[in-house]
């Protein structure tokens, strides 16, 4: 069984891969803040990010609140989602 290391809260933690999301290989917008995202695995899975984009609360997140910077969407080397503000969303710590 492959085991992967991550950092978590200054702590290294191993867990089994089959823990750790399958890379990100699509993303599409569906509608305002929301995403159909496809995997390595060939699975698929909606996301709706209005309530994280829309708050405000968040000075990175926050910004994702103007549409024309949300849907610049990206797939980095890593299989997560990126923004050109810096916004990040690691498939190994996403809600995915």
């Amino acid at each position: 069984m492959v085991m992967r290391l991550l950092l978590f809260h200054s702590q290294i933690v191993t867990l089994p891969a089959s823990v750790i999301p399958p890379r990100v290989t699509r993303v599409d917008l569906t509608g305002p803040y929301q995403l159909a995202v496809g995997f390595a695995d060939g699975s698929e899975q909606r996301v709706d990010l209005a309530p994280i984009a829309t708050s405000g609360h968040d000075h990175w997140f926050g910004q994702l609140r103007d549409e024309a910077v949300f849907r610049e969407v990206k797939i980095d080397a890593f299989g997560s989602l990126v923004w050109p503000n810096r916004v990040r969303l690691d498939r190994r710590r996403s809600f995915f």
